[in-house]
């Protein structure tokens, strides 16, 4: 009999304890989610951080969504490629074979799409517009109610000046400018004597006799302002985007220095294709008095983003 009363307590104990571990494995189990949340780098906004709230798992698989190899790293840092939404899904898989997923959306977007297009992913070349249409051509001048062009380069002045067509400004993505002149410059009457000739970097003395080679090559800063008034300022002793010759608010044969510490142009477009295309405008008055602008310079440059598509030089 007692072994009978002590069998039947062994036999309670047992399924006591099978039943704690029973109810602590269910509790453990209805625990068990997978789960993340995520924070884009603030300084390279492809490259996404992931961090893993997951409970109770005994491994992880993370599909980021572009095709790239799975991890199973807790907390990866994954950089993609192009600018889109992707869905993200985080796999965890319990001790008991269980598999919870969790997925959501990631977006990659440029916060500064605008600098983007000026600057690429990290430079960016810029060249002048090989056009000699009207209305479309790299130099433009009118007034400015723009109700008329007064002058443009046009298809028989674009060969005199190549001297311009080779130059290059490289916008860097920390805000440097670096102008490139090729060695040669246009020499615009009546800021140069001779004038309107091509002429060599290596002398840019002006015809009052003014040291203006800063004019020439040279590591400048820009800013660009974005909002409803676009714009975009060249920062440095003779810096410049299109052409020298215009100057904040007058033409710098109006001013005393000529060259200038900043030059800000009217932002009229930027434009990222296959062909990106800026188009500035400096508007300017007529003499040193006036309180309003007369007349406006514009610009247009081109960036390609194929260079065997640029047309050959006039």
């Amino acid at each position: 009999m007692k072994k009978t009363i002590h069998l039947s307590r062994t036999i309670a104990l047992l399924l006591l304890v099978t039943q704690m571990i029973s109810c602590k494995k269910d509790k453990s189990e209805q625990d068990f989610i997978a789960s993340f949340t995520y924070k884009v780098d603030s300084y390279d906004f492809k490259k996404v951080v992931f961090n893993n709230i997951s409970r109770n798992y005994e491994t992880l698989s993370w599909d980021f969504g572009d095709g790239s190899a799975k991890s199973s790293e807790a907390n990866p840092v994954h950089t993609y490629d192009s600018l889109k939404a992707y869905t993200v899904k985080l796999t965890a898989t319990s001790s008991g074979g269980l598999s919870n997923v969790w997925s959501t959306k990631v977006n990659i977007v440029d916060p500064n799409a605008e600098l983007t297009k000026l600057v690429g992913d990290t430079s960016k070349t810029w060249k002048l517009l090989r056009n000699g249409v009207k209305g479309n051509s790299p130099l433009q001048v009118g007034p400015i109610d723009r109700s008329s062009i007064w002058w443009y380069v046009d298809a028989t002045e674009l060969p005199k000046r190549s001297c311009m067509l080779n130059d290059e400004w490289t916008f860097k993505r920390n805000g440097t400018m670096v102008y490139d002149a090729k060695g040669d410059f246009w020499a615009e009457n009546p800021i140069f004597s001779p004038s309107n000739i091509c002429q060599s970097t290596a002398s840019m003395i002006s015809a009052t006799g003014v040291d203006v080679s800063a004019w020439g090559n040279g590591t400048h800063h820009f800013r660009l302002d974005k909002g409803t008034d676009p714009k975009i300022t060249a920062i440095g002793k003779g810096a410049f985007i299109g052409f020298f010759k215009s100057a904040t608010h007058y033409e710098v044969q109006k001013l005393t220095p000529m060259m200038q510490d900043s030059v800000t142009y009217n932002l009229v477009k930027l434009y990222d294709g296959v062909v990106d295309t800026l188009i500035i405008e400096a508007e300017y008055r007529f003499e040193l008095p006036d309180l309003v602008p007369s007349g406006y310079w514009r610009y247009v440059l081109v960036h390609y983003d194929n260079p065997a598509d640029e047309p050959p030089m006039p």
